[in-house]
């Protein structure tokens, strides 16, 4: 029988001036499913970005079939055959996604977690570099469901910065609630190792079939407005269905621990 998680495996709720290195060493060694800082991003500007999302033009599709999810942004994953390609759009894309919060009077979400991560990573925290090129950072995504499954850049990108990570987490934040009971973030107390790629799906699909999983516990994270969730990402995990009328929509970036005397380095 599957024991919950709500007894044995919970996120860790903390105050956005009580985040600290203990926190993120806790996610890497895998204490915990995920640090939850709630009201991080005030409800009003998240409102009104939402507002503005809806008349974005350039949405584009996810092209993996299994992922009902849309982007704005410039994801290494959609890119990975073009590198060069990909970093010409970064200027661009990230200019795209700063209009969304232009005139606010507040930093961007991406400013505002790299100065959390700075607080709790002695050495820092910064966008990725490939050599004097920079990395894009802070996918804005509607996410209808997404497959069980897991991210590591060093085994799926052959990218030298990215295959400097040892350990990968990612941060959330979300804009906009579903009106639905579903896209929840779901989180298995079940890391990936190399044996478990018996259990992945067929290629141009995303992700594993549930006996990978079978027998683990897990998290359950509602996607509420201004929350940030930080959690690690080679653990596997989904985005439980939403087939309400109102999207779930968030903007996120990876979070790349290469070793205890480095910055932290972000990307997308």
């Amino acid at each position: 029988m599957m024991i919950s998680s709500t007894l044995v495996w919970q996120p860790e709720y903390i105050r956005g001036d009580e985040f600290n290195n203990l926190h993120l060493q806790r996610l890497i060694n895998g204490e915990i499913p995920a640090i939850v800082i709630d009201d991080f991003y005030p409800l009003d500007v998240c409102q009104i970005v939402a507002e503005r999302f809806k008349n974005i033009f350039d949405i584009e599709e996810y092209s993996l079939k299994n992922i009902s999810s849309s982007y704005l942004g410039n994801p290494v994953c959609e890119m990975c055959g073009n590198k060069d390609e990909y970093f010409k759009r970064v200027p661009l894309m990230m200019s795209r996604v700063a209009e969304l919060f232009n005139e606010l009077g507040i930093e961007t979400p991406l400013e505002m977690v790299l100065s959390l991560l700075k607080n709790g990573w002695i050495p820092g925290a910064e966008v990725a570099m490939e050599g004097s090129k920079q990395y894009f950072a802070g996918v804005v995504r509607v996410t209808k469901s997404s497959g069980l499954h897991n991210d590591l850049a060093p085994r799926d990108f052959r990218w030298p910065t990215l295959e400097q990570v040892s350990h990968q987490l990612v941060w959330n934040l979300y804009l906009q609630k579903p009106d639905s009971n579903g896209g929840k973030l779901r989180i298995w107390d079940r890391e990936w190792s190399p044996l478990d790629e018996q259990h992945k799906l067929t290629a141009g699909t995303m992700g594993y079939t549930y006996d990978v999983v079978d027998g683990a516990t897990y998290a359950d994270i509602e996607p509420l407005e201004g929350r940030l969730v930080f959690f690690k990402t080679t653990n596997f995990h989904e985005v439980l269905r939403d087939d309400g009328n109102t999207e779930r929509l968030s903007i996120a970036s990876f979070i790349g621990v290469t070793n205890d005397q480095e910055p932290l380095i972000l990307w997308s």
